[in-house]
């Protein structure tokens, strides 16, 4: 006959386990605190003098180690594997033999993670690996991370560099720092290389940089980059100045070429460049064009005619003969034209430079930035606004960018649109068979104003399929169709 549970049994039962529980566990953390010691108190080998002294062969690892498989259960997610049912001698159970003293104890991982021994042994070893702290970043049973990891990445490296972690994250921050992925330039255990490096030089950055990996043939290449020195120029964790720059970017390029010396005076007919930004007209890293310079140059500087912007006969040689868009009026008299009604407002303040560079670019037209980035330097909340909405229209090549719908000095359309509302859309959009009316003679009954694409869509993003203002099923129709379906030809309502 079974007896009957009780609530009070239940409870009975739940507080002796967790009271067993909280033995193990304070019975685990004495013994990983004892790791650093042996028996007597005496300070102990570390697990590569142990390694070197005692040898052994590891054993076979089990078949389903560190397994994360079952998506239903999410606290196992990365669990260590066991073998079916011991037969064999206690002391032999790496979790449970403790009595054979030190030798044992340090090298309990280790019989089964055999590539953990040969890492250790390399030049540079991570501490709690080098001194059998296993535990201080594994779990030995189960674990919610991969690798049976105690916790994730940046907070798991921080509970021994918290205070470089926390310094890492300010300024100018390498993106494996954000993301918190320690481990996408440093090993774990042990590393051939300072800093515990899973490469070293040119090959650890262009394991990311890959974009920079084909201007090492480039015609004219830094010589830092050229030879691996990535840290010459910049930081590997985070930095007070952009790109993780070592210092302010006219400082850092004259540590190594001073703007005083007489071969850069010269080559820059002897204007004044201390201060400057040098890479406005350099590229830092590699370069088509011989001294680095970068892929577009404004004629009178690729040809040495600095005297055609600049007073270099006097004692200010880098004054220039006008302020602002006067002195590029004197050759570019076309912009703004004569006749446009709608002029864009930095070309109306005659301040060309807001996009433009003077002397050299990597982008046409000599722009300061490729033409997306440059126009949400201005207008970045419609181009954020594109990001968040359902649908936008697509900037997914270099043929359609701004400047493929808007012109970027003047025009007579609204908005400095190229060719009108309609005919700008149509360059692409062919108009199809069952399209809405539009034009002059079909006006919207809401504004009075003629009917074109941009009645019914909004390029810059809306919440609604194919940049549309409103529901297409009934919402967007009836606020002009509101009336020619709901009422009969005599007037009154269904």
């Amino acid at each position: 006959m079974k007896r009957a549970s009780s609530p009070l049994t239940g409870f009975a039962f739940g507080l002796a386990f967790t009271l067993a529980s909280a033995t193990c566990f304070a019975a685990t953390a004495s013994r990983a605190a004892a790791s650093s010691t042996g028996a007597n108190g005496a300070s102990r080998p570390s697990v590569r003098e142990l390694l070197a002294s005692s040898p052994f062969d590891p054993i076979a690892p089990p078949v389903s180690l560190h397994t994360s498989d079952d998506a239903d259960a999410p606290l196992q997610a990365s669990m260590h594997a066991g073998e079916p049912e011991p037969t064999f001698d206690a002391a032999a159970d790496p979790h449970t033999a403790r009595a054979a003293g030190p030798v044992a104890f340090d090298v309990d991982c280790l019989r089964c993670h055999a590539k953990i021994q040969e890492a250790v042994k390399l030049a540079v070893p991570h501490k709690p690996a080098a001194d059998g702290e296993c535990t201080g970043c594994h779990s030995p049973h189960a674990t919610r991370y991969e690798k049976l990891l105690n916790a994730r990445e940046r907070p798991l490296c921080a509970t021994c560099h918290r205070d470089q972690v926390t310094e890492f994250m300010k300024g100018s921050v390498h993106t494996p720092i954000k993301q918190g992925q320690c481990t996408s330039c440093h090993e774990v255990h042990g590393s051939v290389n300072a800093g515990l490096l899973a490469r070293e030089g040119n090959e650890l950055c262009l394991g990311c940089h890959k974009a920079h990996q084909e201007r090492m043939a480039s015609a004219s290449v830094h010589d830092p980059f050229a030879k691996g020195a990535c840290l010459d120029c910049h930081k590997p964790h985070n930095s007070p100045f952009a790109n993780q720059l070592a210092a302010p970017e006219g400082r850092l390029c004259q540590l190594c070429h001073p703007a005083e010396e007489p071969k850069y005076v010269e080559a820059h007919n002897g204007i004044p460049i201390k201060g400057t930004k040098c890479t406005q007209c350099h590229d830092p890293h590699a370069s088509g064009n011989k001294k680095l310079l970068r892929k577009v140059t404004h004629q009178p500087f690729a040809d040495g005619s600095c005297e055609m912007c600049h007073l270099v006969d006097s004692e200010t040689p880098q004054v220039v003969r006008a302020a602002g868009g006067k002195l590029c009026a004197m050759c570019h008299k076309d912009h703004p034209r004569k006749d446009d009604k709608v002029v864009h407002k930095p070309v109306a303040e005659r301040n060309c430079n807001a996009c433009h560079l003077p002397h050299a670019s990597d982008s046409k037209g000599l722009l300061s930035a490729p033409t997306a980035e440059l126009c949400s330097s201005c207008h970045a909340p419609l181009l954020e606004r594109g990001q968040k909405s359902k649908s936008m229209h697509p900037l997914k090549t270099d043929k359609v960018v701004c400047t493929s719908c808007h012109t970027p000095h003047s025009s007579n359309e609204e908005n400095l649109l190229v060719n009108g509302p309609i005919r700008t859309c149509i360059t692409c959009h062919e108009t199809a068979s069952h399209g809405h009316p539009l034009g002059e003679d079909r006006l919207d009954p809401r504004t009075g104003k003629p009917i074109t694409c941009v009645t019914c869509h909004d390029p810059h993003g809306t919440a609604f399929s194919y940049e549309l203002r409103g529901d297409q099923s009934r919402g967007l129709c009836i606020e002009c169709h509101d009336a020619d379906h709901d009422k009969p030809k005599d007037g009154k309502k269904k």
